[in-house]
C-alpha cells in the first residue's frame, strides 16, 4: 500500500497516531518531478491506459518475497541495527524513539535493498542509505526540539553519526 500525504491544507485531515505510523515502511519525501518527468506523465495520460501491462505475475512476486527471506543478516548488522534503534530512545531531544517493530522493518528493507543489489547479504552501508527514510517518521520529539526546529531527519542524522558500526 502506498499512500501520500499533502504538505498543504490540513483542514479536515488529522495527523496519524504513532501506532499507525510505525505500520508504514518507509516515508519518502519526493517532492516536484523534473520537467521532462512532468511531460512524460502528461504523455502516459494523454493517451488510452489500456497498453499498460503489468511488471510482474503474481508467482514472480511470491519468489521475489521468499529471495528476500533468504538474505543474510550478520550478528554485527543486527546489533547495529538494534544499537540505532535503542539510541533514539534515549536521545534528549526525542519524547518517543523507535520501536522493536521500526528495527525489524529497518532489517527488512535492508535486506530487499540488498537484493535489489545483487547481493545475498546485508552490509551496514545499506543500515546507514535507509536508516533516515524507516526512523524519521516514526520519531516524535520533545517540545524542546521542536521549539528549537530540529527536525526528525536531523535527528536520525545524529544517530547515525553518534553510533559506530562494528566490523571483523
Amino acid at each position: 500500500v502506498i499512500a501520500t500525504q499533502n504538505p498543504i491544507d490540513h483542514q479536515g485531515t488529522f495527523v496519524l497516531p504513532e501506532a499507525q505510523l510505525d505500520r508504514f515502511l518507509f516515508c519518502i519525501k519526493l517532492g516536484y518531478p523534473s520537467e521532462s518527468d512532468e511531460l512524460k506523465v502528461l504523455k502516459r495520460h494523454a493517451s488510452s491506459m489500456q497498453s499498460l501491462r503489468p511488471c510482474f505475475e503474481a508467482i514472480h512476486i511470491n519468489q521475489i518475497q521468499h529471495e528476500v527471506e533468504e538474505v543474510f543478516v550478520h550478528d554485527e548488522v543486527l546489533h547495529y541495527i538494534v544499537s540505532l534503534a535503542r539510541f533514539t530512545r534515549g536521545h534528549p531531544q526525542v519524547e518517543l524513539g523507535v520501536s522493536p517493530r521500526a528495527a525489524l522493518a529497518l532489517m527488512q528493507a535492508c535486506k530487499a535493498k540488498a537484493w535489489l543489489y545483487e547481493r545475498d547479504y546485508v552490509i551496514p552501508e545499506d543500515v546507514q542509505d535507509l536508516a533516515e527514510k524507516v526512523f524519521a517518521h516514526r520519531l516524535t520529539l520533545n517540545a524542546q526540539a521542536e521549539i528549537q526546529g530540529v527536525s526528525n531527519t536531523q535527528v536520525v542524522q545524529m544517530t547515525l553519526n553518534q553510533v559506530p558500526h562494528r566490523t571483523h
